[in-house]
């Protein structure tokens, strides 16, 4: 059995946990079979036919061990040791000893166990995760029966995992919680929690996917935080890489694609986190996104650029930072390189230019 196992509290750890680590462990063991014939309700007739197969043979195995046993325990065995110990015996004994012929027994794989040894791991196993509330789950179990442990992973099931129309109301109930109880300073480990849920209807088989759930937590966070939000950005900016993955033909499996969700969510997890650890003081004010959006509510130009700059811009005046600043004396002339009007480098006078002055012609028979 695994030397970390998780204590049952629930029927939320009882299926993602405790059931996975059991299941983990049969399966090394080659022992399957008994999860899979203590809850036939699960599994389709062809593995519950295989099972049975498997049961049997770890039947055998118990009699090729009792066999063996039998073997190292018997009479001539006994006079033999005697013999090799110095014990004396008598005429019959050394008779018994002359006949024997060991049996040739194939060497047990050590991957191997028989019906009895799994039957009774499991039942230790559940006694131990269920700890103090063992006498409640699985009264009544004799521990000398062969099939104690089949019976308690029966009664833990039916006590943790019950079938009733109320229970499965419940479960669907606390799936739909999960996915509206969105918390944007924790996306990662509300998306695990989704994950959780939806793993406990799949064992119901109620029929909600992975990726369906996946789905469910994308369109929450664009409902919670606005279509034209960083985070909704974020989501558009994922879907068209992972599209362009799949154009590649690269086959995402949708282990693969919920995965790369879940890591999408960890990286702006991190950058909203740092951005508050350089923007803002520890409980410091309200977080800006990290993607600048245009507001999909702007339909007029500022009236503010429009009137002091002559320029259209679509952006809110009431954020505007530059109509706070104070205005330059050379804009108010029209001059924005802040200098007085030029004038006529040949007879320096203001209100023309070289060109057009009248005494371009004298100064050009000088030059010349």
């Amino acid at each position: 059995m695994p030397n970390i196992y998780t204590p049952v509290d629930g029927f939320d750890s009882y299926i993602n946990t405790t059931s996975r680590e059991l299941q983990c462990t049969l399966r090394k063991w080659k022992a399957s079979w008994i999860w899979t014939l203590a809850l036939p309700h699960c599994h389709n007739e062809a593995d519950l036919q295989l099972a049975r197969i498997e049961r049997d043979n770890a039947k055998i195995i118990d009699t090729i061990t009792l066999a063996h046993t039998l073997e190292f325990i018997s009479q001539g065995q006994i006079n033999q040791a005697r013999r090799f110990s110095g014990i004396a015996q008598d005429e019959q004994d050394r008779d018994q000893e002359a006949a024997i012929e060991p049996a040739k027994w194939a060497k047990k794989p050590s991957n191997t166990h028989g019906y009895k040894e799994i039957e009774m791991a499991v039942f230790e196993y559940i006694k131990l995760i269920t700890a103090k509330h063992y006498e409640h789950l699985c009264m009544g179990i004799d521990v000398t029966q062969e099939d104690c442990g089949s019976q308690a992973l029966v009664r833990l099931d039916t006590n943790l995992a019950s079938r009733s129309d109320g229970t499965i109301r419940n479960i669907k109930i606390k799936y739909a919680d999960a996915v509206a109880n969105f918390d944007e300073n924790a996306p990662v480990q509300w998306f695990v929690n989704i994950l959780r849920q939806q793993q406990v209807l799949q064992f119901y088989r109620i029929g909600t996917t992975a990726i369906q759930a996946m789905e469910d937590a994308l369109h929450c966070i664009q409902t919670c935080t606005g279509q034209s939000s960083g985070f909704s950005i974020e989501i558009a900016t994922w879907r068209i890489t992972t599209a362009a993955t799949k154009a590649t033909g690269t086959v995402l499996t949708d282990a693969d694609e919920v995965l790369s969700f879940e890591a999408m969510l960890r990286a702006y997890n991190e950058k909203t986190k740092r951005f508050q650890a350089n923007n803002h003081p520890a409980g410091g004010g309200h977080f800006k996104p990290l993607f600048k959006a245009f507001s999909t509510d702007a339909h007029e130009p500022c009236q503010w650029c429009l009137k002091n700059l002559n320029k259209t811009f679509l952006h809110k005046e009431q954020g505007y930072r530059n109509k706070n600043r104070p205005p330059l004396a050379h804009q108010a002339h029209g001059d924005k390189r802040g200098r007085e009007p030029s004038a006529c480098f040949i007879c320096k006078e203001q209100g023309h230019r070289a060109a057009a002055c009248p005494q371009a012609a004298n100064f050009q028979a000088v030059v010349q």
